[in-house]
């Protein structure tokens, strides 16, 4: 807004230009300067105060404005116990007694007397005649403290508009800019400005006259229960403005009998149950009424007509407003909130029908809610507008409950999924199992098998050995016999014979003996056979080898089956 009725808050000192009760300096001024502040040491000449807070702070203020309602209730309490003292005059110094009419005693048994009472110091303010003698707790900290504690409430009045027991306004004409290129401020601001004492001074008094001093005057008439402890019209910051201190204050029996410093609770009682937002606005727009209404004292110099200051804009004035438009930014809010709400419960509504049509297709409405209409499935268009009419809340329990059947559903086929794994793993490590018995059982017919074929050459090569035993032996014994034809009565012959006979024995017996044939007549012959009987001796004999080979050059030879098993050689 172009024109301002907002809450500011700073020191009454700063205010009124004051450190300690004393006006600022040089030094004071560039303090600020510096901290931001656009303050001119020039023009605070200009300053206007209309009511003054006699350079005390907030705490003396406060203390200061109750000090009357302190003392009168310092008399009651006095009053109170001189009263009661003289009503029972006749009863002190006499038993004290029960309920029953009985004398009371204390602990050690003693008769109780009833004595004069005396005033308490902790009910008693410290001041007046009772100063640095009460204890009781001054009206500016008991304020604090029920502030602080209705801050934690969060109750309205306190936490959102309270943050000390006095409340300041800044009441302003415009904005910097309105003050710079609309015409009627800115001739006043150019008086303010100007390096002439008079027109300066022409320009404040005319500023306050018409606009300030009525306003402070309204201000304090439709507001009693707000008083104004301090108001002064700055016109040394970058535009001309008023500020106001009021202390809140209804009388009553609150905060011990204090009264209330309430926000909220002085504007009510003042303005008939109005709220402070709307409290806001009602003065923003009385000081538009004013600034409209107003006569400036300036003419159109072509029409000589009345010229007043005109109300164009709706923004922030000259300090940025925290509250003038609180109204405005709460219903804002309000209305930001429910088309939030709006969305949500949309978005609820479009969830709910989704997971329905998806888990449940076939759902209805009851005919019961339907007033007469026929149900129909929500995954037909007429289905889900009879869901949609339905309370939002009705429609989410009823998707939360397919929701949840679902789930349940979802969770005894996990179960069983997981079952039937566990039997496919099982049986596939039994597969696995009687796959490899059958490769071991393979294997172990592969050995027998390898077993019963080198048991077939062993017994090949025994039966081999033996076939060519027989052979030498015959042969032998043919040998001897020739021998022994033509053998006459030479001794030399007859051992020789002998001999041979050894040697054919010797044959019989599968294996030679080079000692046996060292004579004889088919020495010789003999000798050819014992070699051959000595290639075949069991520690020199490769039975797999023999046998294969004799099997390969006589196909016929059947191996015969030993009721024993001879030693002929290592076991294969």
């Amino acid at each position: 807004m172009a024109q301002s009725f907002h809450a500011i808050s700073t020191s009454l000192g700063e205010a009124e230009r004051q450190k300690d009760g004393k006006n600022w300096t040089a030094k004071d001024y560039k303090n600020h300067q510096e901290r931001g502040y656009k303050i001119d040491e020039k023009r605070s000449d200009l300053n206007t105060v209309f009511v003054s807070a006699g350079g005390q702070n907030e705490r003396d203020l406060v203390n200061g404005f109750l000090l009357e309602k302190m003392q009168k209730l310092n008399a009651e309490k006095v009053q109170s116990v001189r009263d009661w003292n003289t009503a029972h005059a006749a009863e002190i110094g006499k038993p004290k007694l029960d309920k029953h009419g009985n004398a009371r005693k204390n602990k050690k048994g003693e008769t109780m007397l009833l004595k004069k009472k005396s005033v308490d110091k902790r009910e008693l303010f410290p001041v007046g005649e009772f100063a640095g003698k009460g204890k009781r707790q001054l009206p500016y900290d008991t304020f604090m403290a029920a502030i602080r504690v209705g801050n934690l409430k969060g109750k309205e009045g306190t936490s959102r508009y309270r943050s000390n027991v006095l409340q300041q306004y800044a009441i302003g004409l415009g904005n910097a800019q309105e003050w710079r290129s609309e015409p009627v401020r800115n001739y006043f601001l150019k008086g303010v400005y100007s390096d002439d004492p008079t027109a300066r001074q022409n320009a404040r008094d005319r500023l306050n006259d018409v606009y300030f001093k009525p306003e402070l005057e309204r201000f304090q008439k439709e507001n009693p229960s707000l008083h104004v402890v301090q108001a002064v019209v700055h016109y040394d910051e970058t535009d001309p403005h008023m500020q106001i201190t009021v202390m809140p204050y209804v009388d009553g029996k609150e905060n011990g009998g204090l009264g209330s410093t309430s926000y909220g609770g002085a504007i009510k009682n003042d303005h008939n149950g109005m709220n402070i937002a709307t409290w806001y606005q009602s003065e923003h727009d009385k000081l538009r009424e004013l600034i409209q209404t107003a006569d400036t004292g300036l003419v159109n110099r072509g029409t000589t007509d009345a010229v007043k200051m005109p109300l164009d804009a709706e923004r922030p004035g000259s300090h940025q407003s925290t509250r003038v438009d609180v109204h405005a930014r709460m219903q804002a809010d309000i209305d930001k909130q429910a088309e939030w709400l709006k969305q949500q419960t949309t978005q609820s509504e479009d969830s709910a029908i989704q997971t329905l049509k998806m888990l449940k297709p076939d759902h209805m409405v009851p005919k019961a809610r339907l007033n007469g209409a026929t149900p129909a499935k929500i995954s037909t268009s007429e289905g889900e507008q009879q869901h949609r009419a339905q309370p939002l809340a009705w429609l989410l329990e009823v998707a939360q409950r397919a929701y949840q059947a679902a789930e349940q559903a979802m969770l005894r086929w996990t179960d069983l999924f997981a079952e039937q794994q566990a039997k496919a793993e099982e049986a596939e490590s039994k597969a696995e199992l009687a796959q490899a018995n059958l490769a071991k059982t393979q294997f172990v017919r592969d050995a027998e098998m390898e077993v019963a074929q080198r048991d077939a050459y062993e017994e090949g090569v025994i039966a081999g050995r033996q076939q060519h035993a027989d052979e030498w032996t015959m042969q032998a014994r043919e040998a001897g016999e020739d021998y022994a034809k033509g053998m006459d009565s030479d001794p030399t012959k007859q051992e020789g014979y002998e001999e041979l006979q050894q040697d054919a024995a010797a044959a019989d017996g599968g294996g030679y003996n080079e000692s046996n044939t060292t004579q004889g007549r088919n020495k010789r012959n003999v000798r050819t056979r014992q070699e051959n009987a000595e290639t075949t001796a069991p520690h020199k004999i490769d039975y797999f080898k023999l046998a294969k080979g004799m099997v390969d050059k006589n196909p016929n030879i059947k191996p015969a089956t030993p009721k024993t098993k001879q030693d002929d050689g290592p076991d294969l």
